[in-house]
């Protein structure tokens, strides 16, 4: 059997998830979960290109906090944007591109926004808004 022989340039594999890679990125604290375990939360903090995990081995008694206590949160996982969601904010960006067409005709009364480089973008939202709504 013949060996064979590589010819190229040897590519890189990233064994970070892509969302390790983006937290080690982004200091902060985040909420992680597992999708084979709903209800299991575990807090990390990512600082200095360091992840550390926060043990939940304590229980606190809630009347032991100060009157002084600042807290923030909660910090939980949001489930993803529903096809609804992404169509009211299509249909927020679609008007807020007519006011500002519409603020450069004021402008510039010599504007014509079907000349403009946008329109044909303008356009395609407009159908994929229709669609959406079941309009198309």
């Amino acid at each position: 059997m013949k060996n064979p022989i590589l010819i190229g340039q040897a590519e890189e594999i990233d064994l970070l998830q892509p969302q390790v890679r983006a937290m080690l990125g982004k200091e902060g604290v985040y909420i992680g979960g597992d999708t084979k375990n709903p209800d299991l939360l575990v807090p990390l903090v990512s600082q200095g290109g360091r992840i550390f995990c926060l043990a939940i081995d304590h229980e606190l008694a809630p009347d032991r906090f100060l009157s002084t206590l600042t807290l923030h949160g909660p910090y939980v996982p949001q489930p993803p944007a529903t096809a609804g969601d992404h169509l009211q904010l299509l249909e927020k960006a679609h008007a807020a591109i007519d006011g500002l067409f519409a603020h450069l005709i004021l402008v510039d009364p010599t504007f014509r926004p079907t000349k403009s480089s946008y329109w044909a973008d303008m356009v395609a939202i407009s159908d994929a808004i229709k669609h959406a709504r079941g309009e198309a």
